[in-house]
């Protein structure tokens, strides 16, 4: 029902050509918590598909919160972020959106510790008024699920959540 009809708006955003839904300022504020954020997966579909949804006014409350085993920070991941979305996004959504876009980027090395997950995910919650949503999107093998769930569970990031395994 609910969730369906987003998926299904969100689906179909991807599906056709780009260009903005008038009920696109409807979809509740979100967090994406994306695991695996710095994978092939992420770098080759996930990123450049976040940023068309942006351009195309779909995400319009909306924080991704990128979550590996890399060691970086924020502006080391965004430079990732924007180097695989020059190299898989539509260049016009990269040259007009990825300003914006890159303010919504955030990462959490997961070896600091689910604590600092929940506290980079307490921050962009309240960017969004502090009641959003929550994403969790994993990008991972299907080895590290058990890992990445018990994450979840020890940053309390279980409640207003949805989790999407690839």
């Amino acid at each position: 029902a609910e969730g369906e009809s987003e998926a299904a708006c969100l689906l179909d955003a991807v599906a056709s050509p780009i260009r903005a839904r008038p009920n696109a300022s409807a979809l509740a504020p979100h967090v994406i918590v994306l695991f695996g954020a710095t994978g092939d997966l992420a770098r080759r579909k996930l990123l450049p598909g976040f940023l068309h949804l942006h351009h195309a006014g779909l995400l319009p409350h909306c924080r991704i919160v990128g979550v590996s085993l890399d060691d970086l920070d924020d502006d080391a991941y965004r430079q990732l972020a924007y180097e695989a979305c020059t190299r898989f996004a539509r260049p016009e959504a990269v040259h007009k959106h990825w300003p914006h876009f890159s303010h919504w980027i955030s990462h959490v090395p997961l070896g600091h510790g689910p604590e600092r997950l929940a506290a980079a995910t307490r921050r962009v919650d309240q960017e969004l008024g502090g009641d959003a949503r929550r994403l969790h999107y994993v990008s991972t093998p299907p080895s590290a699920v058990g890992s990445v769930l018990q994450v979840i569970e020890s940053a309390r990031l279980v409640d207003r959540a949805r989790i999407v395994m690839e």
